[in-house]
């Protein structure tokens, strides 16, 4: 005998409370899906800009890169590759 639970999760036994029940229903990603603000997407875009600006300060020359800052500073001893 297969019955429903309040969860509506198939049992084989009647005897199972409704809050275990919903412990034992799996979770889907329909269930954890989160829209995508209007906030974040302006970020980034934003992230990217300041990226791509930061890139070309870098390829100029005014601006040293984190791998050659932290060479400087010692914690970089040999790259390999």
């Amino acid at each position: 005998m297969i019955v429903r639970s309040a969860a509506g999760l198939r049992l084989k036994s009647p005897y199972i409370c409704p809050s275990c029940a919903l412990r034992l229903r799996p979770t889907s990603a329909v269930h954890q899906k989160r829209g995508i603000t209007q906030n974040y997407l302006e970020k980034t875009i934003e992230a990217k800009l300041d990226w791509t600006k930061r890139a070309t300060e870098i390829k100029s020359g005014n601006q040293e890169s984190m791998l050659t800052m932290l060479e400087k500073r010692g914690y970089i001893n040999q790259i390999v590759g």
